[in-house]
């Protein structure tokens, strides 16, 4: 029969599957600032795309959903552009503040019980 895990095991394997969700929350929520950054060049370059279908003059369908695809998009990043950026960063810095916070806590007990 094998032993249970120790008490001191099992915080550090809890605290260690937090810090990995998390680190998962920051990186998203660093995607999302950068997102959020980049909307104003993202959305000259989809404007320049529809422009360049238009000068075409192709009135073939695949033209068509091209530009549907590409107005989608232009909604989607001024929707973007019109959030404000200082929430986008607040919310990347209070998840890398946690996560950061966690990751010093589990060292310090790793150090104190000797885990390796």
């Amino acid at each position: 029969m094998k032993d249970p895990r120790s008490g001191r095991d099992l915080v550090i394997a809890a605290l260690e599957k937090e810090f990995r969700r998390l680190s998962a929350v920051a990186e998203k929520k660093k995607a999302e600032c950068d997102e959020c950054f980049s909307a104003p060049t993202d959305l000259l370059e989809v404007r320049r795309k529809a422009s360049e279908i238009l000068e075409t003059l192709d009135p073939g369908t695949s033209a068509l959903k091209k530009l549907k695809t590409l107005a989608e998009e232009e909604t989607r990043l001024l929707k973007l552009i019109k959030k404000s950026s200082i929430d986008f960063m607040d919310a990347q810095h209070l998840a890398e503040a946690e996560r950061d916070n966690l990751g010093q806590e589990l060292s310090f007990l790793k150090f104190r019980y000797g885990v390796k």
